[in-house]
């Protein structure tokens, strides 16, 4: 249960900045934009346009893939914690 919170706070956080660069409220556009290449490029492929996808589709492909990093995160860092 502690790795879905974790991971959910991670792809809120995540989608957050995202939405930020999206309104272009912040100036690491360029840096976020190569984080979410991936959730760039298959909202592309979603919804089957070149100039790019909806905000909608990116932002739940954003929140999916920080999710996933957060969740494996969590337990990749919660088994080398025991460890130690």
């Amino acid at each position: 249960m502690r790795h879905l919170i974790i991971a959910l706070i991670v792809a809120l956080v995540a989608t957050f900045l995202s939405w930020g660069m999206i309104s272009e409220l912040l100036p690491a556009t360029e840096f976020l934009l190569y984080l979410n290449i991936l959730p760039l490029l298959g909202g592309a492929i979603i919804s089957g346009s070149h100039a790019g996808p909806s905000e909608g589709v990116f932002v739940a492909l954003v929140f999916v893939q920080w999710f996933i990093v957060g969740f494996l995160l969590s337990t990749v860092f919660s088994k080398v914690f025991r460890r130690a």
